[in-house]
C-alpha cells in the first residue's frame, strides 16, 4: 500500500460520516445488547453508538501521531494498522445495521453470527499482517519481537520469516474454524490458535538464538 496514513483518514472519515448517517435514520431507543439467544435484553440512545467512532479514532490517531512518517517500517505498521481497523470497522457496521433494521425485535442467530464473524476478523487480518512481518526490519512497534529476536539483524530476519509463515498457516485455520464450526467455537478456537501462534514464535526466536550462540 503506497499512502496507509491516507488510507486509515479515509476510513476513519468514511466510517464517521455513516455513523452520522445512521443517528438520522435510527429512532431516538434502540437494542443495546443481544443475549445468547439473539433476544434483545437492554434498549438504548443510539448515540451510544458514537463510541464506534471514538474507538476508531482514539485508536487509530494515537498509532499515527505515534509513528513519524520517516520512522523505520512505517510504512509497514500503517498498512498493518490499516489492515487492523477494517474487521473492526465492520464489526460496527454490522451492529448498527443490525440495530437500524430490526429495531427492538429479537434477532435469532444474531449471537452466533456475530462470533463467527469476529472470528473471521481475526484470520483475515492475520493472513495479511503474516505477509508484511518478512518485509519489515528490526523495530520495537511490529513483528515477531522477543528479546532473542532483536539481538540482531540475522536473528530478526529468521524469526520473522517462521512468524510469517506460521502466521498464514494460522490465519487459514482461523478462517476454516469460522466457516465450518458452530456457535460459540470459531471465536474460541481462534484464540487458542492465536496463542499456539505466540507461543511457537517465542520457541522459534530463542531456538534460532541458541543455534547462533552454539
Amino acid at each position: 500500500m503506497k499512502h496507509p496514513r491516507r488510507a486509515i483518514l479515509i476510513l476513519l472519515i468514511v466510517f464517521t460520516l455513516l455513523t452520522g448517517l445512521f443517528l438520522l435514520l435510527a429512532p431516538d431507543v434502540i437494542p443495546a445488547h443481544y443475549n445468547a439467544r439473539g433476544e434483545v435484553d437492554r434498549m438504548g440512545s443510539k448515540y451510544e453508538y458514537l463510541l464506534f467512532s471514538a474507538i476508531l479514532w482514539l485508536f487509530g490517531g494515537l498509532v499515527m501521531l505515534g509513528v513519524k512518517k520517516d520512522v523505520p517500517n512505517g510504512k509497514v505498521i500503517m498498512t498493518s494498522l490499516f489492515i487492523g481497523l477494517l474487521p473492526l470497522a465492520a464489526i460496527f457496521l454490522f451492529l448498527m445495521g443490525t440495530a437500524l433494521r430490526r429495531g427492538g425485535a429479537s434477532l435469532p442467530g444474531t449471537h452466533e453470527l456475530i462470533l463467527k464473524v469476529s472470528a473471521l476478523c481475526v484470520g483475515v487480518p492475520l493472513l495479511f499482517l503474516a505477509n508484511l512481518m518478512p518485509k519489515a526490519t528490526r523495530n520495537g512497534a511490529f513483528g515477531l519481537r522477543t528479546k532473542w529476536s532483536m539481538m540482531n539483524d540475522a536473528l530478526w530476519q529468521k524469526s520473522q520469516r517462521f512468524g510469517g509463515i506460521s502466521g498464514v498457516v494460522t490465519g487459514l485455520l482461523i478462517v476454516f474454524c469460522a466457516l465450518i464450526l458452530p456457535s460459540h467455537w470459531p471465536l474460541t478456537a481462534s484464540m487458542i490458535l492465536i496463542l499456539l501462534w505466540a507461543a511457537a514464535g517465542i520457541w522459534a526466536s530463542y531456538h534460532y538464538y541458541k543455534k547462533q550462540t552454539s
